[in-house]
């Protein structure tokens, strides 16, 4: 029988996200039910978050700004297999250091 945790995070992806306010450095964890996105707060920078909604999933934790997502309150527009990247994309592009 297959055993799978639906709570149990796992590390999917890392690198750099690129927009207009530069370069982020992002880890990314997922479940069957939630989305994680860590983003590093750099050394010496001032952080800026604009929320586009009234809930808030940012949390400060040590030098991360931690963003939790259920999956299903992710909307599904546009492409199924790409859905998720542009959702995490945008959620990015309200984060930003100077």
């Amino acid at each position: 029988m297959l055993r799978i945790s639906d709570s149990e995070l796992r590390f999917v992806s890392h690198g750099y996200h690129f927009d207009d306010h530069g370069r982020k450095y992002i880890r990314v964890y997922a479940s069957l039910y939630f989305v994680e996105i860590h983003v590093r707060i750099p050394k010496h920078k001032e952080m800026h978050i604009r929320a586009i909604t009234p809930d808030f999933p940012y949390k400060i934790w040590d030098n991360w700004v931690v963003i939790n997502v259920a999956r299903l309150d992710i909307p599904n527009i546009g492409n199924p297999w790409t859905y998720i990247e542009n959702y995490i994309d945008n959620r990015l592009k309200e984060v930003w250091f100077v």
